[in-house]
């Protein structure tokens, strides 16, 4: 059975549209991946440390096979192939991949000190929880009340919508279940 999830995309290093782009070229370029439908990318200011450029961001929703866990390693490989450094928290980078949501779970999960879902951050996240939103407003969180009450909590932080467009490698067109 396959399984839907949520992956948040961002990009403030080296052309960030072209990352992003990259990025789910090579995610898609796996047979067992289908990416299903992305949302418009924000631009919002970096979060922590501020002397960086700002983020672009994106939330994707793909479907896999793989377990979380093995998802979590193509993601990190993904970004170690990208240039991605880790430097300091909250530091610039080429590319960040994160595994927000496993659609099918009812509650939360946690395989390893590395991997934890719904990700423990989204919900203090705009630049996650509106691309979200705009995948599907009704999104239920297994464990936590509904995506409104968290998204009107980050009224203060600054999110702009781009038109700027990036090239999406869709395999095949499916739909978002809830």
């Amino acid at each position: 059975m396959k399984s839907q999830i949520l992956i948040g995309c961002g990009s403030n290093l080296k052309n960030p549209l072209f990352q992003l782009s990259k990025a789910l070229q090579i995610l898609s370029a796996k047979n067992y991946i289908t990416l299903c439908a992305a949302s418009p990318i924000y631009i919002t200011e970096p979060l922590g440390y501020k002397k960086q450029a700002d983020f672009f961001n994106c939330v994707i929703s793909i479907k896999t096979r793989v377990k979380a866990h093995s998802l979590l390693k193509l993601l990190l490989y993904i970004e170690k192939k990208m240039g991605r450094t880790r430097l300091f928290k909250n530091a610039p980078r080429v590319i960040d991949l994160d595994l927000l949501l496993f659609r099918h779970e009812k509650k939360n999960i946690s395989h390893s000190p590395y991997l934890f879902l719904p990700h423990p951050e989204m919900l203090h996240r705009k630049f996650v929880l509106q691309p979200l939103s705009d995948l599907d407003a009704h999104i239920k969180i297994p464990g936590k009340k509904a995506l409104y009450y968290y998204l009107r909590n980050t009224y203060n932080q600054k999110l702009k919508k781009t038109h700027k467009k990036i090239r999406l490698p869709f395999k095949s067109s499916c739909r978002i279940s809830r």
